[in-house]
């Protein structure tokens, strides 16, 4: 079954009682508009970003509300993901937060439909992994940050470093850990049956304002990857040793349905406004990708397979 998806946006604006900057923003009809105060009342506008859809959110509560229907498609087979960016240094993360309260409703949600479909052959189980990603190599921060090579996520993807979800696991010591890298929490959904979806938490951090940015050269090239599908090249590069390219490359073309969250000063200091500018500008052609996204299908062979090659590499150590 196929259902229209698109890359939803939302926008949180961090601001103090006690704004130092003379820039400020102002939302309207999906439209954010930067401007600066000029003397006491002379208002004299900068740039303005106008985006396809985007909603402000006021706080976690109000993010989860705009973003749990993720649960139910990921429940019904098909792949989703909530991206995270920050749009300073300086700006606190809400990502943290809004991802432990987002997997305590999805257990929740899960239990539910199975006790909806108590004839269903198998009950719905969830896996977690949680990955550190640099350009150079990954880290499975749920095995004390265990060294994996990009070839290996490349050659056979999240499945082999899933472990049973359990409530009992401290997510509050996991996801606050500041390692200052860009993790990827990866959920997996399945009745290995009918149902086998993904539902992607990947934090971002701050990649154009960061000069150690530890994804920088991946970053840029899932960029890059983003103009080829705009200008609809006929044939879109491959990208094979890009990892985050790799995770990211059907949601760009529009076949799942994704969320992405800014993070964002209301009155931004001057010096951060370049990378602020590259932000929104970033997310304003987000929001333009729209398409179709179907139900994954369980192939049970890939499955056998890729089980055999874990057993043989498990001997082999």
């Amino acid at each position: 079954m196929y259902l229209p998806c698109q890359f939803d946006i939302l926008i949180h604006f961090h601001s103090s009682e006690h704004p130092i900057s003379n820039y400020h923003f102002t939302h309207k009809n999906n439209t954010l508009t930067l401007d600066i105060l000029q003397g006491e009342r002379q208002i004299t506008w900068v740039n303005s970003y106008v985006f396809t859809r985007c909603t402000i959110v006021h706080d976690v509560c109000h993010a989860i509300t705009h973003s749990r229907h993720l649960h139910s498609l990921v429940t019904k087979g098909y792949n989703a993901a909530f991206l995270f960016m920050e749009s300073s240094l300086d700006t606190i993360s809400s990502s943290s937060s809004i991802i432990q309260q987002h997997l305590i409703l999805l257990d929740t949600y899960v239990k539910h439909e199975n006790q909806k479909h108590v004839n269903r052959q198998s009950n719905l189980i969830m896996e977690i992994c949680y990955i550190g990603l640099t350009d150079f190599q990954c880290f499975d921060l749920l095995s004390n940050k265990k060294s994996i090579s990009n070839e290996q996520i490349l050659s056979y993807g999240l499945d082999r470093y899933m472990k049973p979800w359990t409530t009992t696991l401290d997510l509050t010591h996991i996801l606050t850990t500041d390692d200052n890298i860009p993790k990827l929490l990866a959920m997996k959904i399945t009745d290995h049956v009918s149902v086998s979806s993904y539902l992607y938490y990947l934090d971002l951090q701050q990649p154009y304002n960061n000069t150690l940015y530890p994804l920088s050269s991946s970053f840029t090239s899932l960029v890059s990857f983003l103009d080829q599908v705009e200008t609809r090249k006929e044939k879109v590069g491959s990208n094979n040793d890009c990892v985050l390219i790799y995770l990211l490359r059907d949601y760009l073309v529009g076949r799942h349905h994704a969320i992405m969250f800014l993070d964002l000063e209301k009155h931004p200091h001057a010096t951060d406004l370049p990378s602020i500018d590259q932000s929104l500008s970033l997310i304003q052609r987000l929001s333009s990708i729209q398409g179709f996204t179907s139900q994954n299908q369980i192939n049970h062979f890939t499955i056998q397979i890729n089980e055999q090659q874990l057993h043989d590499e498990q001997e082999v150590k």
